[in-house]
């Protein structure tokens, strides 16, 4: 039998989004840590969105989760009270003594709420190292007229067939095959302008023979072709770093000291070896640029001074204290290590003491109490003396089949490596989201929409489903398509 769309929206859907939720919130019962990420986005009939995700270690299939638990409509202005409002999921879900932190954007808002909701805020460090790479080409000259340039010879590839067409007949002439199209840069979109740049260096040949048969005032000169190699280069460890924290699957709040302290001493290096060959002064501009970017958002004390990201980064196995840029950062973050150790030590009522034994139990109480003390310091200098682990290799999987020789530091390890360094999972949610709620489907309601996004995501894994979940799940599938 078909179902109407009213049972779909007003019975079915509703009822799976309700068996699910049920579902992931006994799954989180059993993690001892479940980090946060949060954004907002406006859709394309203007409506606000908020998307609220969570992260934890599943001890059952030992693998590192991520789930959208809202996608919630948001009125009204988006101020630092609102949204903090917007977090009260975490009593729904009986998560605020399991959170360690909240990652979210640079904006004084969220920065605000996550204050206001007593939590640790965590900057995105993609959006970061975007405003990075923003202000550095802000400052080299040059770089805004050849980016008008570029932009608008793609913009002609786009708009014009015989353009394009006498572009591929180019790259035939010179065995450049297959043709693929030029790539737009956007300003709000991490990388476009990166992309952009080489793809249009990638066919700088076919180009230039381009360029000659159609003449254009937007033909590249030498030296601009110079700027566009320069940019190329110095930009794509950025693009790199940018993809490489871009996962779901893996650990990345670990990553930000450590790879900070290598993109620093990679653009330092760079710049010193630039200087010694007397290269040409746009590469080294371009360089020192993002250098000295780089030194101002990420100084540090705002990103080893972090006490969850300076213990995320200690506790990988990968890093350890080998990732900070000071020495002090370091030590202090050890220190800070310990205390958590010490802190995990389980205090009990002291017993009445003995008459006649009282003044031996004292002294043997001591002796214990040293022995405890000694413990963590033990567990902590034998992690550390321990081999690091491969790049390519998973910190989380390494402390759970090391957790009965490290019991209590692998409890702090799973709890400060669960944060994602960034943002871009909430943000990857409103991909989702701006294909179920188009113009088109101007008439979802906000419930419907929140439930539909957030399925995507819980859904992932069907082994948590009953049979007829999964069969509701088809029938919903329809509503999003309808």
């Amino acid at each position: 039998m078909t179902e109407t769309r009213a049972t779909l929206t007003s019975i079915l859907l509703p009822n799976l989004f309700n068996i699910t939720i049920k579902e992931v919130k006994l799954l989180v019962q059993k993690t001892s840590s479940v980090a946060v990420t949060t954004d907002l986005w406006t859709s394309l009939t203007t409506s606000s969105f908020m998307a609220i995700t969570i992260h934890y270690w599943d001890d059952d299939s030992g693998i590192l989760c991520s789930k959208t638990v809202e996608c919630c409509r948001f009125s009204g202005k988006h101020a630092g009270e609102a949204i903090a409002e917007k977090m009260e999921f975490m009593k729904e879900f009986e998560l605020r003594e399991k959170i360690p932190a909240i990652t979210s954007d640079n904006c004084a808002n969220m920065v605000k709420a996550v204050r206001l909701v007593n939590k640790t805020y965590i900057p995105c460090f993609a959006h970061k190292l975007n405003l990075v790479v923003t202000d550095a080409l802000d400052a080299v000259p040059g770089v805004g007229a050849l980016r008008d340039k570029v932009s608008a010879t793609v913009a002609l590839m786009k708009r014009s067939s015989s353009a394009k067409e006498c572009l591929e007949e180019c790259e035939r002439l010179l065995g450049v095959q297959p043709f693929k199209p030029l790539i737009q840069g956007v300003v709000t979109r991490w990388n476009s302008f990166y992309k952009m740049l080489h793809r249009f260096q990638k066919f700088k040949d076919s180009l230039m023979l381009f360029f000659g048969k159609m003449s254009s005032e937007n033909q590249l000169s030498p030296e601009e072709w110079e700027l566009v190699s320069a940019l190329v280069t110095f930009l794509e460890p950025c693009f790199k770093a940018t993809e490489e924290m871009s996962g779901e699957k893996y650990v990345t709040g670990s990553k930000v000291i450590p790879l900070i302290k290598s993109l620093t001493g990679h653009y330092a290096e760079t710049e010193r070896a630039l200087k010694r060959r007397g290269t040409k002064a746009v590469e080294i501009k371009v360089c020192s640029e993002i250098l000295s970017k780089f030194n101002i958002r990420f100084s540090i004390s705002t990103v080893e001074g972090v006490k969850e990201l300076a213990l995320a980064a200690l506790l990988d196995p990968r890093f350890k204290h080998h990732s900070f840029r000071d020495k002090e950062k370091k030590d202090k973050a050890l220190s800070r290590l310990k205390q958590e150790l010490g802190g995990q030590v389980e205090e009990s009522e002291a017993p009445k003491k003995s008459l006649i034994w009282g003044f031996l139990e004292t002294q043997m109480e001591r002796q214990r109490n040293v022995s405890v003390a000694e413990g963590p310091e033990r567990e902590l200098s034998s992690y550390l003396a321990e081999p690091m682990l491969e790049f390519m290799e998973d910190p989380l999987t390494w402390w759970k089949k090391e957790e009965s020789k490290y019991k209590k530091l692998s409890q702090i390890a799973f709890k400060y490596l669960v944060i994602p360094g960034t943002s871009i999972l909430s943000e990857r949610v409103f991909s989702d989201a701006g294909n179920i709620a188009t113009k088109k489907r101007s008439c979802l309601s906000d419930e419907n929409v929140n439930m539909l996004v957030c399925l995507k995501s819980l859904l992932q894994n069907y082994d948590m489903l009953s049979e007829i979940c999964f069969n509701n799940i088809l029938l919903c599938s329809h509503l999003a398509c309808t």
